[in-house]
């Protein structure tokens, strides 16, 4: 089969109806019944199968489907590969979603560095806040690159950009001029950016669930807990964010991972030439912010 005829194959097997494909794909009925009769040769399958007035599509042309589409999602990304994208001449449109560390510390220099380059492309920034790094509670279909702290993401390639430590942030609190110990932590007072302890990964892997922490505030954006600090309390963030907010900080009491920064792009936009650009835009703005903390 050539490429029109999984393009037809898609198209029957979605609307179910010969006339339509052939009207959708600017061909007469005849060609459209000339080449189902081909793949069924080939497929060894009826694909669509009449059903009274209706047609309807068999188990495996149901099957087929969704690897069509597949290859149809890895051709269309290929083909802007067989034009030239020049970011200083094609006005583009870039979806970047970002979460809200990430927008503290990059989002304007990022916005500036992508429109200098031409101040005709548009930038939709989607900023989600650090509880809700899960897939599941967000959208990322339309995205075309995600700046997070996934290290998994269904159908997308992810890039780990670096990696951050976790500290104690403190503002004006007194803490004692010691190394930290385990009780001291847990019982200082704490502002924490997550509403209930199942939301923290930090917390189930590290300190267990109930958070045994001495919590006197909760507040869902982490952004906005900074100001709360001052001298009655204390907070678990990473080192960057944590220096690039001028806060002070202390090590934890005990081992932890580092945090992954990472970039993520959709998979079929893999070797798509402008997603390829905007990719290693944004892994150099995040790469030169951090390094300037």
């Amino acid at each position: 089969m050539d490429i029109k005829d999984y393009i037809v194959l898609q198209t029957l097997i979605t609307e179910r109806s010969i006339s339509k494909t052939a009207k959708l794909m600017n061909m007469s009925q005849p060609g459209v019944t000339l080449r189902l009769n081909k793949m069924r040769n080939e497929l060894k399958d009826q694909i669509l199968v009449r059903n009274g007035h209706n047609m309807e599509v068999t188990a495996r042309a149901h099957a087929i489907l969704s690897t069509l589409q597949q290859i149809n999602q890895e051709f269309a990304a290929i083909l802007p590969n067989l034009q030239q994208f020049d970011p200083y001449k094609t006005p583009a449109q870039f979806t970047i979603h970002i979460i809200e560390i990430g927008y503290a510390i990059v989002a304007e220099r990022l916005i500036n560095e992508i429109q200098r380059y031409n101040k005709n492309h548009v930038v939709s920034l989607q900023v989600f806040q650090s509880i809700y790094n899960r897939e599941y509670v967000h959208q990322f279909d339309q995205a075309d690159v995600i700046i997070g702290f996934y290290e998994t993401l269904s159908n997308f390639g992810i890039k780990v950009i670096t990696k951050d430590s976790f500290v104690l942030a403190y503002d004006r609190y007194p803490l004692p001029q010691k190394a930290l110990d385990y009780e001291t932590y847990i019982n200082l007072p704490h502002v924490v950016h997550s509403i209930n302890s199942e939301d923290n990964l930090f917390i189930q892997t590290y300190l267990g669930i109930p958070d045994p922490r001495n919590i006197k505030l909760r507040c869902a954006m982490i952004d906005r807990i900074i100001s709360l600090l001052k001298d009655r309390y204390v907070a678990t963030l990473p080192l960057n964010y944590a220096l690039y907010k001028g806060l002070n900080v202390t090590p934890l009491p005990f081992e932890t991972a580092k945090v992954p920064v990472t970039l993520a792009y959709p998979k079929h936009l893999e070797h798509n030439v402008q997603n390829i650009w905007l990719r290693e835009l944004c892994e150099r703005i995040c790469l030169e912010c951090i390094n300037e903390i």
